[in-house]
Order: structure tokens, then C-alpha cells, then sequence
């Protein structure tokens, strides 16, 4: 499912030539799936119950899964930062330490979701904060 969600996502972007831009469609991707479900949440609520325990028994394959969005994420970060979008100096940490946040706000939403449009814009600004304030270039 999660795979699935990263195709769609990565789909979306296509014909988008900002690199920003495209970060910004992905992240802000993950904590509307709950909204904007046909199913209620339960596609999310399954995917967050099962996540821990999966990631107990299949620690490879949760990894490789939870990558799978850091994935979307760091080429973005990479062509920005060099296009002096942004100042990441390590475009693989940031996009795994975005994903860990993006994930914990889609945790959170599956059982108790809400129509925060604000929060999605929110997350968004967050981590575009981060990536301005880097050492690299351009800083």
C-alpha cells in the first residue's frame, strides 16, 4: 500500500519542473490520504497498526518500505539545494528525518483525523524552514 501511495505520489509530480515544488506535493501528500479516502481511514488505520509489528518481525523489509518516501524526498532536496533552493547539506538525513515527521503526523491523522488543512501547510513550512536554514550552499 505504501509503495503504491509512493507510484501515485511520484506520478502527480510529472511535468513539474521545480524541484520545490514537487517536495512540496510530496509531503503534503501523505497527511490528506486520510482526508481525502473513499474508505473512512481504514486503508491508514491498517497500515498504522500493522506498522510496528510488521517492522518487528520484517525489519529489512519495513525499512526498505519507509524508504521508499525518504526516496521521493531526496532527489528534490538534492537539485534544490543545488539550484540554491534550499541549503541541505545532507539531502539523505533530511529526507529521512522528513519522512520520520511526515509519517508521525499521518500516524496521528489515522486515528484521529481531521480536516486541518492549516497543519498540512504547516508540516510544509516546517520543513522548508529546516531545509533553508543549512550550511550548505548559498547559505
Amino acid at each position: 500500500m505504501v509503495l503504491e501511495a509512493c507510484a501515485r505520489f511520484k506520478a502527480s509530480v510529472e511535468g513539474i519542473t521545480d524541484p520545490v515544488e514537487r517536495l512540496r506535493s510530496h509531503i503534503a501528500a501523505v497527511p490528506t490520504v486520510v482526508q481525502d479516502s473513499d474508505d473512512g481511514g481504514a486503508a491508514a488505520r491498517f497500515v498504522v497498526s500493522n506498522r510496528m509489528r510488521l517492522s518487528q518481525l520484517f525489519p529489512e523489509a519495513a525499512m526498505r518500505i519507509t524508504k521508499a518516501f525518504a526516496d521521493l524526498l531526496e532527489p528534490e532536496i538534492a537539485a534544490a539545494t543545488a539550484r540554491g533552493q534550499l541549503r541541505s547539506t545532507d539531502p539523505a538525513r533530511d529526507a529521512w528525518l522528513i519522512t520520520q515527521l511526515v509519517l508521525s503526523v499521518f500516524q496521528q491523522g489515522a486515528f484521529a483525523p481531521t480536516q486541518d488543512a492549516p497543519l498540512v501547510d504547516h508540516v510544509w513550512q516546517f520543513c522548508l524552514g529546516g531545509l533553508r536554514a543549512g550550511d550548505g550552499p548559498g547559505a
